[in-house]
């Protein structure tokens, strides 16, 4: 995992700032209902989290799966730190197309 870190920092950099540019543009205010699939994501992250470290996949396959795990995860906390910012701004009353004027 090191040497994955080591030879695409600039391309996981890349994801994250995609997924927080996602996440600050499809924002919504979530409803009690619709957190109900969290659980099934959060279970799946776990049982995909635990084939990386079993390491259930050998070889070249392994490492696409490797990357696959850490691109994913990297563009998801983007996506979380942009939804994140993007409800800081509504709480002040300001709309994306402000902010980026």
């Amino acid at each position: 995992m090191i040497y994955l870190l080591s030879q695409i920092t600039g391309w996981l950099v890349f994801a994250g700032l995609v997924g927080a540019v996602t996440g600050w543009f499809t924002y919504y205010e979530a409803r009690p209902q619709a957190t109900r699939w969290l659980r099934w994501a959060v279970l799946g992250f776990f049982v995909v989290l635990l084939a990386v470290l079993v390491r259930v996949l050998p070889g070249k396959l392994g490492l696409w799966f490797e990357e696959l795990v850490l691109f994913s995860v990297v563009f998801v906390l983007g996506c979380l730190l942009g939804g994140f910012r993007d409800r800081h701004r509504r709480q002040a009353g300001g709309t994306a197309a402000a902010t980026l004027a």
